[in-house]
């Protein structure tokens, strides 16, 4: 029994010897728990950020087409006093519905063909530096989306310098890589027997978000009178799930550790 013992010990120490990040993985829990609790992974980030995304992505549907009219508006009889006759244009109505095509198309291509290349980046290096730089996307189609509202003639090209949105974000891969991002840290950071509640967290937030942010969208024009006002709040949530990206969501520490012994 003593031999049979011995074996036994000697063979836990030469497997240890040759799986030397074995121990790394086994002190990971107390490591977690020395660091301040908003530096440790959690699910609370993730849904902050989901709920973000979702409203930031509804709270402007509406208001951003209304925008997008009065730039193609401007463009076309260069008077903002003429709006109400111009909205109804049907050539206007025309353009509206061609840019908002080209947009799509562009957006959706470049997604198809990137978003595979940011799961593997995600899986190389870890989910928060594409959460980090997918939100660049958005924040730039808002910015773009502003200056066109209030400097529609001031750009070569008019208003179709605005089809820079979609390429940046399908290089971005928004919305696919994101979502995926979100998906799979959610993932890291949950135990086997939480998995199915915690994913039906996010889907519910996201279905929630679709929900009221477009209620939240038509207050903000309605008590505002313009469509902009929305499109600062969409501006200020893309701001704030930027924030939380780069300087409060923790890097998931297995990630790390995969990322060392590659």
């Amino acid at each position: 029994m003593i031999t049979i013992y011995g074996d036994q010990e000697s063979e836990r120490q030469s497997h240890s010897q040759l799986h030397p990040h074995t121990q790394l993985v086994n002190k990971e829990p107390d490591r977690q728990a020395q660091r301040p609790w908003f530096k440790r992974p959690s699910i609370t980030w993730i849904l902050c950020m989901k709920t973000l995304s979702s409203l930031s992505s509804s709270i402007a549907s509406g208001p951003r087409v209304e925008v997008l009219t009065e730039i193609i508006c401007q463009g076309h009889y260069h008077d903002s006093n003429s709006f109400g006759t111009c909205a109804g244009d049907p050539q206007v109505q025309a353009e509206v519905a061609r840019f908002n095509a080209i947009f799509s198309i562009i957006a959706g291509l470049l997604s198809f063909c990137t978003t595979g290349w940011w799961g593997g980046f995600t899986d190389r290096y870890g989910r928060t530096r594409v959460l980090g730089m997918v939100v660049l996307g958005p924040l730039v189609g808002d910015f773009l989306l502003m200056l066109g509202f209030f400097f529609p003639n001031k750009f070569p090209g008019g208003y179709w310098f605005l089809i820079l949105t979609p390429f940046v974000e399908g290089i971005l891969g928004v919305p696919s890589s994101n979502g995926a991002a979100e998906t799979t840290y959610m993932r890291d950071v949950s135990e086997p027997h939480t998995l199915s509640r915690n994913f039906a967290f996010l889907v519910g937030i996201l279905h929630t978000g679709g929900t009221i942010g477009p209620i939240i969208g038509g207050f903000l024009n309605e008590r505002t009178g313009s469509p902009i006002t929305a499109l600062y709040a969409t501006a200020i949530l893309h701001l704030a799930y930027a924030f939380i990206a780069w300087f409060v969501v923790a890097r998931v520490r297995q990630q790390s550790f995969d990322d060392s012994c590659a």
